[in-house]
Parts: structure tokens; C-alpha cells; sequence
């Protein structure tokens, strides 16, 4: 006779489970789509090849489910979305306006131990920007994961997002002279630092480290960003530093003080990071674990809204109309080009609290007026804003109708006002 329960690690939806899972997907394309994230999807098929050359060892060969097709090739189900998102820009990449910011809901599937919050089938909410290699693009994305979780009305203390960034570990690694393969191997075992015992950790890093090499590796991963520069000086001509301390300097700025700290074992496991990485955890003392990270999982986000008694009974989808914003940079001096950076970000987000009919795009590394424009113009915005100097020293923001190329400098308070009585449609 066969079981009526599911599969060992999958789940069956009921309705009210599928009400709670529906709600937060909404919320969560509500929220990328207000930042101008476009969405896309792919085949839940793919290579078995692309996970096994860069996935870790874990992903990459132990937690494949793979099958062979008529012809004999080596498939899986994907178990992560990064390699088929790179896979889909790369085929369009030259015809895309840049940057390209693409984000998708899907289901992913991997052989692993069912445990709480880590399903053998679950879904992720994945966001990519492709074609800026600026810090901004980091900051955008973390203002993204930080709006998903206000959308969600958090509460203070609920959840700690924790940075780190690959150049600054991999500037540590160069420290203690180790080969490529070694700091691969090195960094798998890093990423596991607060799930294994000390005396496993230390046993584990022996397979490749000395002693001394290890207690190095110990204290690393103990400090804060000011106790680091204190016991490795050389770290401050890191480029991966420099970035943590300027992200850390902008969220803060934006009210996000306390919520956002530097953790140095946060690396993440897969072998083709090479930047920032970051992760937001619960901080309720009964769930311990992650609650989101980019991608963000389906369980772990239920789990921390229902430990916060975060899930309503109503949701409401709003239709929105798309404006751009971005600023001009023709100042050589770093100071002012920040300030007019900062900004952007702080009237961006002003909007998205104050005018829920609006999706606000930031086109933070325009090159000029006209190239702002320009891809407002590709995007098909009805509406961009331009912050310059002008701006800046008269405390308004420009608004240009693109349709019709007319044009008006207003008060933020102004603005506000005129983006509210834009007509929208409510789906």
C-alpha cells in the first residue's frame, strides 16, 4: 500500500500553507520589483557538470539528485540558481542595458539530511545584478534584503544582516602563503566554523595547516573590524576592508546602525564567490538559524515570521508606476560624489516608504546626464529624477516627464506629493 506522506525532505501544501507561501513570494517580488529587479525563471533541469566543477564539494557532488537522459548525458535537478542565471545573461549580455537586475522565485532540490528550516525540495527568492562592478551594486542589493525584511514589519532586534567579503579573506590567505587549492579547501571548512566543534574545526584545518597557521586562522575569525586592523595591520590596504567599512558607513547613514555587522566567518562555500557576502539571521534564542540570505529560502523565512507572528490574514497587491533615479558625477572630488551617491539612496528610499504606487530604479554609475537618461529611456520609464550639485546646494530633486521632455525641480516634500497623486492601477 502506498504512504500518503510525501517524500522524505519535500513537502505537501495544503491551502493554508500554500496562503502563507503565496504571501510571502508576493511580498518578496513586491519588494524586487520596487527596486527594479526584473523577473526571470529557468529550467529546474540542468548539466550535472556546472554544480560539479563549482558548486563545493557538498552541493557539487554529494547533494546532486542526478539523472541520465535518453542520450545518456549527466543531469540534475539545480540545486542552487547562480549558474543559470549567469548562464541566461552571458547568452544576451550585449543587447542588455546595463546594469542588468534580474531576480526569481523558483523551487531547488538537494540530497541532503531533512532537518529544520532545510528541506530536500525548497524554493529561494534569488537577486543578481550584472554589468556594475561598483560597490554600489552591493549596496543596492543589501538595501533590497533589508526592504524585504520592513515589508515584512520585522521587529527591532529580530534579525541581525552579518557582512564579510572574499578579497578581505583572501588577503588573509596571502598571509599565510597558501596555494589556490588550499584556500579552497580551507574556505569549505571555514564556512562550517559555527556548525562544527572547536576541536573538529581545528582537526579538520590540520588536513592543510600548521599550528600556528591554525590558531591564525582562529583569531581571524574572532575580530571585529577595528580589533582586525589592530592584529593584522596589513589588512587595511585590503580592498575587500575598505569596502565593508564603506558599506558599513552607508547602511549606517540610512538608519540601518546596529542591524548590519562585519563577520569574519561568513564566507559562504561556493568556490565562484569572489566579493561581498552576507546573510541575515533570525535572532529569536528557539531559532537559531539563518532566516534569509540572497538567495533567501522559503522555510527559514516561514519559520522567522511565524516566530515573530509576522503573518497577517490580508494581503493587497498594488500596481506601480516605474521612475528612475540617478546622479551626476562631474565632480573629480570623491567627497561630493558620495554626497550626491548618499542621496540617491536616501530619497530612493523615502519614496518606496512614502509612495507605494511607485517602483524607484537607481542608476548609480551614470556616466552623464544623457546616459541617465538614455536608459530611462531604454527602460521605459515614464519618469527619471537627476541629483547634481545644483540640486544638492538647493536641497530639491529634477523630475523629467520623458514622454514629453518637460521638466521641474521640486522639494523633496513636493515631490512626494506629486508622485502620490500619479493614477495607478490596483490589480
Amino acid at each position: 500500500m502506498l504512504s500518503t506522506n510525501p517524500y522524505k525532505g519535500t513537502k505537501d501544501f495544503y491551502p493554508r500553507d500554500q496562503l502563507i507561501q503565496n504571501f510571502i513570494f508576493e511580498k518578496w517580488k513586491k519588494i524586487s520589483q520596487s527596486h527594479s529587479f526584473e523577473e526571470y525563471q529557468t529550467p529546474i533541469i540542468e548539466p550535472a557538470e556546472i554544480y560539479e566543477a563549482k558548486s563545493g564539494e557538498d552541493v557539487g557532488n554529494k547533494e546532486l539528485f542526478t539523472f541520465s537522459d535518453l542520450a545518456e548525458r549527466k543531469l540534475c535537478l539545480r540545486p542552487e540558481m547562480t549558474p543559470s542565471v549567469t548562464r541566461i545573461v552571458a547568452a544576451r549580455y550585449k543587447e542588455l542595458p546595463k546594469p542588468i537586475k534580474y531576480f526569481s522565485i523558483g523551487s531547488f532540490y538537494r540530497n541532503e539530511r531533512p532537518q529544520k528550516g532545510r528541506n530536500r525540495e525548497f524554493w529561494q527568492i534569488n537577486a543578481d545584478i550584472f554589468g556594475d562592478n561598483s560597490i554600489y551594486s552591493d549596496i543596492e542589493v543589501l538595501t533590497l534584503a533589508l526592504d524585504i525584511m520592513e515589508e515584512f514589519q520585522a521587529p527591532a532586534n529580530s534579525y541581525t544582516l552579518y557582512i564579510n567579503h572574499r578579497e578581505l579573506l583572501n588577503d588573509f590567505y596571502n598571509l599565510l602563503n597558501l596555494s589556490p587549492e588550499i584556500k579552497i579547501s580551507v574556505t569549505r571548512i571555514v564556512d562550517k566554523f559555527e556548525k562544527l566543534s572547536l576541536p573538529v574545526f581545528h582537526q579538520e584545518l590540520a588536513k592543510y595547516l600548521s599550528e600556528d597557521e591554525i590558531k591564525k586562522v582562529e583569531k581571524f575569525l574572532s575580530l571585529n573590524t577595528k580589533e582586525l586592523i589592530d592584529v593584522f595591520p596589513f589588512l587595511n590596504n585590503s580592498k575587500g576592508f575598505e569596502q565593508i567599512n564603506l558599506i558599513l558607513e552607508t547602511l549606517n547613514k540610512l538608519g540601518y546602525e546596529g542591524i548590519i555587522k562585519f563577520k569574519p566567518s561568513l564566507v559562504r562555500g561556493f568556490d565562484y564567490y569572489d566579493g561581498l557576502v552576507f546573510e541575515v539571521f533570525d535572532n529569536n534564542p528557539e531559532n537559531n538559524s539563518p532566516a534569509v540570505g540572497f538567495a533567501v529560502g522559503n522555510e527559514t523565512f516561514r519559520i522567522f515570521l511565524e516566530n515573530w507572528d509576522l503573518i497577517p490574514e490580508n494581503r493587497k497587491l498594488i500596481g506601480k508606476k516605474q521612475i528612475g533615479i540617478f546622479a551626476v558625477k562631474n565632480s573629480s572630488e570623491k567627497e561630493k560624489n558620495q554626497l550626491l551617491i548618499n542621496q540617491v539612496f536616501i530619497i530612493s528610499r523615502e519614496i518606496r516608504k512614502l509612495c507605494p504606487n511607485i517602483i524607484i530604479d537607481t542608476f548609480l554609475e551614470s556616466k552623464s546626464p544623457s546616459a541617465g537618461l538614455e536608459l530611462a529611456s531604454n527602460k521605459n520609464y515614464e519618469y527619471c529624477l537627476i541629483i547634481g550639485e545644483d540640486e544638492i546646494n538647493d536641497k530639491k530633486i529634477t523630475i523629467k516627464e520623458m514622454g514629453t521632455g518637460s521638466q521641474k525641480t521640486l522639494t523633496l516634500h513636493e515631490l512626494i506629493s506629486f508622485l502620490k497623486q500619479l493614477p495607478y492601477e490596483i490589480n
